[in-house]
């Protein structure tokens, strides 16, 4: 017997399996695997699904450069399609436009944890044999339907990063129904387990990360439900003929990650003019716009006309669950007076 081993085995706590175990639960999901960053995330499931140099993988233009980064990193390549109407979702017509031959993956991110239709791309994917990955860094607590957005892909990649719904300073998770794929992403996070065989390398999330998300993992139903109610309130007291906010889906709900409004006017003049009064956007600090607009995606620039005309009018505003009845009138008067 290993004294040292016995001695302290009792008092050992496995803070990562209790995190995934809770996560399992929220996501009614038989599999979660946390990571060291939502970005370690997505590397993961593109690694997961067999994705090699060359595949494309169709997502949003209205993406972060964080969803397109492991994409790049990955070997594949970007194919930008268009978006709905009324949503952040691809459109099935703009996709079926881009598909061929090399198309591996249907990548979809819904921002700021408003849903899409998750239902008529799940079809959509397994009708042509296609993987559907969910980049929902913004959607812990997301519903479409009755049930959360990651229950519709193939698997689902979140961010625990300090400005997502929970937090464990960095981090990130993947949550998927698939054992086979769940086995491959493990494997992957873990060095291939060091046999010498399966490659892999250190993703793993730390015991203080997970001890500190399930901290916060208690808190997400009250977390949720303020984020819900600062939202409606700023909608409620808006008075302005210039803004609108952005329209719900049917029977979904949003996790507000953030509140969106969208403006008659330029998105960048009205963030600029909050900016200045002392409420943040995402407009301005990530300087949102279609991604094949940045130098480093420009060679995979396409014709998305009405991702172009969502970003140019819409901008997003905090509901953190802290906010006082102080600060959410402060927001809606700073609104009403542009």
């Amino acid at each position: 017997m290993n004294y040292i081993t016995e001695k302290y085995k009792a008092s050992d706590i496995d803070y990562v399996d209790l995190f995934e175990q809770e996560l399992c639960s929220v996501l009614d999901t038989t599999n979660v695997l946390t990571v060291s960053s939502g970005t370690a995330s997505i590397i993961t499931a593109l690694y997961s699904l067999g994705v090699k140099e060359g595949d494309e993988i169709i997502t949003s233009p209205l993406s972060p450069l964080c969803t397109a980064y492991p994409v790049l990193h990955s070997g594949g390549i970007p194919v930008f399609a268009d978006v709905e109407n009324d949503s952040f979702g691809l459109s099935i017509s703009s996709v079926k436009e881009r598909l061929t031959s090399k198309t591996k993956v249907i990548l979809e991110v819904p921002m700021w944890g408003y849903p899409i239709n998750a239902d008529k791309m799940r079809t959509f994917a397994k009708d042509n044999g296609l993987y559907l990955v969910f980049d929902l860094a913004h959607c812990l607590g997301t519903k479409f339907g009755s049930s959360p957005l990651s229950k519709y892909c193939d698997i689902a990649c979140f961010s625990t990063q300090k400005n997502k719904i929970i937090s464990t300073g960095e981090g990130g998770f993947l949550a998927t129904d698939d054992k086979s794929i769940f086995n491959r992403a493990q494997n992957f996070t873990k060095m291939g387990h060091l046999n010498g065989i399966d490659f892999g390398i250190n993703f793993k999330m730390s015991a203080i990360q997970a001890d500190q998300g399930l901290k916060n993992l208690k808190a997400l139903g009250d977390n949720l439900k303020r984020r819900y109610m600062n939202s409606q309130r700023i909608k409620s007291l808006l008075d302005n003929n210039h803004i609108n906010p952005f329209k719900e889906m049917k029977d979904s709900e949003p996790s507000f990650q953030r509140l969106i409004i969208q403006s008659y006017d330029s998105s960048n003049k009205l963030a600029a003019y909050m900016d200045k009064k002392g409420i943040p956007s995402d407009i301005i600090q990530y300087d949102a716009k279609p991604l094949y607009d940045f130098p480093i995606l420009k060679k995979y620039k396409a014709n998305c006309p009405i991702a172009e005309k969502l970003i140019e009018s819409i901008t997003t505003i905090p509901v953190h669950y802290q906010y006082s009845e102080e600060d959410l009138k402060y927001i809606a008067n700073v609104l009403n007076q542009y």
